[in-house]
């Protein structure tokens, strides 16, 4: 787990590297090592950047990791018993829309204000970034 008190790239972060009590002594090596940036060449995976960017680093914690994935369903559950809990699943679409396989809605958001502002938003990005 990683924490910034802004941007990543700003620093001043703090690591608490979390490994799941089952793993034997050599994988809880191994693993701290790799995810504190140490198995690798500088700059070259997020967890040697993550690591660089955390001056606080904490000794790593062993506890049980509950983690459950359900790729059809796009859901997944992760739960470190009085550290973490967290859930994720598909984002709901916050547009006027409810059913998008019908031709007649579709027209309809296509042209709602909603969707003006996201083709405008779009088409400004695409602006900047040709300048």
């Amino acid at each position: 787990m990683w924490r910034w008190p802004g941007a990543v790239h700003e620093g001043d972060g703090v690591m608490q590297i979390v490994i799941d009590e089952r793993a034997d002594a050599r994988q809880r090596d191994t693993l701290a090592q790799i995810l504190s940036g140490q198995e690798t060449e500088d700059m070259a995976t997020v967890w040697w950047v993550f690591s660089a960017m955390c001056p606080s680093k904490h000794d790593p914690l062993f506890h049980p990791i509950h983690f459950e994935v359900d790729v059809d369903a796009r859901r997944t559950r992760l739960e470190i018993p009085g550290l973490v809990r967290s859930v994720g699943e598909p984002i709901r679409n916050p547009g006027p829309v409810q059913n998008i396989g019908s031709g007649s809605t579709f027209r309809r958001v296509l042209n709602s204000a909603w969707a003006r502002s996201a083709v405008a938003r779009a088409r400004q990005a695409v602006r900047l970034h040709r300048n």
